[in-house]
């Protein structure tokens, strides 16, 4: 571990979820990758913004959100709105919440965003990990035709 950093989530932390509050009272989730560990210290480079969330997307997937959290060593009522240090997530957990971020944000269903989190719940690591490689490249973009298969196959749609 980086020194400074807090060990919560333990070895294979690589994403990190930050609650930024807003005016209204409520909060918006962004979720960062780290760099990678780079033995050359002159090659140090911040974390890049994955994906965020949101409004009532965000309340639709917050038992998700907290699952997560607690998977990665935190409590569920860690999570709120005048929080400041960012939770760090083992590499799963951070791709399962990516995944959710990109594959909720602009559906306008809430049976088909439950249904994305029921099928998001069930997946295995592996699985996880292939539907993330498959809805990102380079540069923390996305893959419309991914996320749309991702949908579908998971959402019951596109």
């Amino acid at each position: 571990m980086v020194a400074g950093r807090s060990t919560r989530a333990g070895r294979g932390a690589g994403f990190e979820l930050k609650v930024v509050p807003r005016k209204d009272g409520t909060y918006r989730l962004c979720l960062f990758e780290e760099p990678p560990v780079d033995s050359s210290a002159s090659k140090v480079s911040a974390s890049s913004l994955r994906s965020a969330l949101a409004g009532w997307h965000l309340q639709v997937s917050e038992g998700a959100v907290r699952a997560s959290l607690e998977r990665s060593g935190y409590r569920a009522t860690d999570l709120r709105w005048s929080r400041r240090a960012p939770f760090l997530l083992h590499e799963v957990e951070g791709m399962r919440l990516d995944l959710l971020f990109r594959a909720v944000s602009g559906l306008n269903k809430r049976s088909r965003i439950e249904d994305l989190l029921i099928g998001l719940r069930n997946m295995g690591r592996e699985e996880i990990a292939y539907w993330h490689a498959k809805t990102t490249h380079l540069n923390g973009g996305h893959h419309a035709d991914a996320i749309r298969a991702f949908r579908v196959l998971f959402g019951g749609g596109a």
